[in-house]
Order: C-alpha cells, then sequence, then structure tokens
C-alpha cells in the first residue's frame, strides 16, 4: 500500500529521517508528512519489535513515537514539520523496516516471560535480564538534558477541555453568562474530529480566551488558598488542572470545569490489526484533511455513521457486500479521492 499527496507540495521544507531527505509541507504534521513520503513503519513495539506506525494521527496512539532532534519518545503526529528536522527511529537494530531484534519474535512465537528464564542459574538469568533490558524498553536519554521551566499560573472561573463543536458550544455559553472562561485543546485549531470531517463548527465567542497546542494532564490537590464563584478564598484544599503545551506546564484553577473531550475509536480486535497501514478512521480522516491519501486500494472498517458523514460529503463510495458480522452497524467503504477497492470478504485484510 503506497500512501500519496492528493495535490503538489506547496511551501515544501526538506527533514532528514534516519539520515535520508524527505520533503514535506511546511507545518502538516511529521507523521503525516512521514507516511506521504512512503514510510508506513515509524518504530517498533517494546518487546518483540513487531512493526509499528500511526494509526490516529491525533496523539492518541504511540505508532509514531520516534526521536526528534535528540529528544526521545516524540509524538510525531503533534511536531510541525519544518526545514532541518532530525528524526530518528528508536529501538532498532538496522533499519525500521529491517530490525534485527525483530528475530525476538521469531524465537519465541508462543510469548516470552523474561523474568523465568533461566532461574535455576543466577547468573546466566542477570545476564539475561540485562538483554532482555537492551532489546525492551523505548528510547534513550536526550542528547542533552532540558532547562528547568517554572509552571505558570492560572485562574479562571469556566475550565472547558476539547475545543470541537460541543467544547465551543459550552464555551460560548459561560461567557454569555459573564464568566471568564478558558478553552484547552490538544489541537492548534478548534473544531476536533468534526473540522477533520468537513462537518460545520460554531466559531468562539471574542470573549472566550484560547490555549491550543495544550492538552490536559491530570489533577493536583493541595492545601492553601482556594477558588470559587470567581472569588479567591482564604484557606482549604484546592484542585488545581494540570495542562502542558510547548512552554511548559499550567497549573489552572478553575470554579467549573468542563470535560467535551469526545471519544476515541478502539482498535478492532482483529488479526493484523495493529500493523502499519492499518489506520482507524479518524486518523483516515486526518490524512484526508491534509491531503494525503491513505493508499492506492483503501479499506476503512467503522461504524455507520462514519459511512454517512463519508456519503453526505461525497467523498466516499459505500462498497456493497462488505459487511463484517463481528458488530452489525459495521461496514467497509472506499475513501475519497482514491481508486476503488473491489468488495471485501474479510475484516482482517492485513
Amino acid at each position: 500500500m503506497v500512501a500519496r499527496r492528493l495535490e503538489p507540495l506547496r511551501d515544501a521544507v526538506e527533514l532528514r529521517v534516519d539520515g535520508e531527505r524527505v520533503r514535506a509541507a511546511r507545518g502538516e504534521p511529521l507523521a503525516v508528512a512521514l507516511v506521504a513520503s512512503g514510510r508506513l513503519v515509524l518504530g517498533r513495539s517494546v518487546k518483540y519489535h513487531r512493526p509499528r506506525g500511526p494509526v490516529c494521527f491525533r496523539g492518541r496512539c504511540e505508532g509514531c513515537l520516534m526521536r526528534v532532534d535528540g529528544r526521545p519518545n516524540v509524538t510525531t503526529c503533534r511536531v510541525p514539520a519544518r526545514s532541518g528536522l532530525r528524526v530518528e527511529t528508536q529501538n532498532v537494530v538496522g533499519r525500521a523496516d529491517a530490525d534485527l531484534l525483530a528475530a525476538t519474535d521469531w524465537f519465541f512465537p508462543e510469548g516470552m516471560d523474561h523474568h523465568h528464564m533461566f532461574t535455576r542459574f543466577r547468573p546466566v538469568n542477570e545476564l539475561m535480564q540485562k538483554v532482555a533490558r537492551r532489546i525492551a524498553g523505548v528510547g534513550t536519554l536526550p542528547d542533552e538534558a532540558l532547562p528547568a521551566v517554572a509552571p505558570r499560573e492560572r485562574d479562571v472561573e469556566v475550565l472547558v477541555v476539547g475545543a470541537g463543536p460541543a467544547g465551543v458550544a459550552a464555551a460560548n455559553a459561560a461567557a454569555a453568562a459573564s464568566a471568564q472562561v478558558l478553552i484547552v485543546d490538544e489541537e492548534p485549531v478548534p473544531g476536533g474530529a468534526a473540522r477533520l470531517r468537513g462537518l460545520p463548527v460554531p466559531p468562539l465567542g471574542p470573549p472566550v480566551e484560547r490555549a491550543f497546542g495544550t492538552s490536559l494532564l491530570g489533577l493536583w490537590d493541595e492545601v492553601g488558598a482556594g477558588f470559587s464563584g470567581g472569588r479567591r478564598e482564604e484557606a482549604g484544599e484546592v484542585r488545581w488542572y494540570l495542562a502542558g503545551d510547548a512552554a511548559g506546564v499550567i497549573r489552572i484553577r478553575a470554579g467549573r470545569l468542563v470535560l467535551a473531550t469526545g471519544a476515541t475509536p478502539a482498535t478492532l480486535p482483529l488479526p493484523g490489526a495493529d500493523r502499519p497501514g492499518v489506520f482507524s478512521a479518524e486518523g483516515a480522516w486526518a490524512l484526508l484533511a491534509h491531503g494525503v491519501c491513505p493508499g492506492e486500494k483503501v479499506s476503512v472498517v467503522h461504524a455507520l455513521e462514519e459511512v454517512e458523514v463519508a456519503r453526505a460529503r461525497g467523498e466516499a463510495r459505500v462498497r456493497a457486500g462488505a459487511r463484517i458480522q463481528l458488530r452489525p452497524e459495521v461496514c467497509a467503504y472506499a475513501v475519497a479521492g482514491c481508486p476503488p477497492l473491489p468488495p471485501v470478504r474479510a475484516a482482517a485484510r492485513y
């Protein structure tokens, strides 16, 4: 399966991937650029070194982790392409598509419990543990330590997480009620999955403060000055909402929290569903949104609502006879701009 661009590159930049030159559109996600260049295998699984590639292109899988400019475990679908980027495959001996450590999977087809191997002789077991640690793991230490950055702090009345249609509507409603609103989202622009599908997204009102390219990291409770109803309290338990962006960590103290993060479709439990070149429907939409066709022959297996969206936009052709019995609402269809695929006989095509 070979991915291809639907339009010629504009404002092209050049970066290095494992020493080779790769051209990309300035600002597009790095993982999208790599797939468009024909690279589907971006890494290997931790233990058995099975080939792995991007699935969702939205930071919700681990298939696009690579070393970027000396930093390990970078989610490349969140890195905008720019000239001079240095990208390297992690945890391989050889190349991503020809990893010598993949022999582990061949030697142990039924699985390997390295904790209980060669336990009769302690020196041999310790040696085995060292070998296992070399084979397993994700990335190595960065080329240089990053400087410490003090967290920033924010006080808001309403914190909205997620800038899809639901989050935007909630933020606008709170702002209309004269609340101080901050909306955060992982994506650099609002719209979420609806934007990728070409669906309408209401505009954010001017009173809404926005922090895009920002992820909610977790919660932090401490005893100190509180915040409630727009006013500080003298003492009590405070709940901080920790968020992160390119500049570091933000500690947000909010009176109300609205979670509008949407849902992430689970990978279907089918043989071969974790192999490179198998994308989620969300990932296929993300590729198309950046002008990249996932391949010459594409079959997307997902819920009927995805097919209805595709049919409404005129960008997909539903294939008769491709219905899968695993779930009654699942079927397959060919994506826009790609040559049609003959009806598939089974879901596990890969």
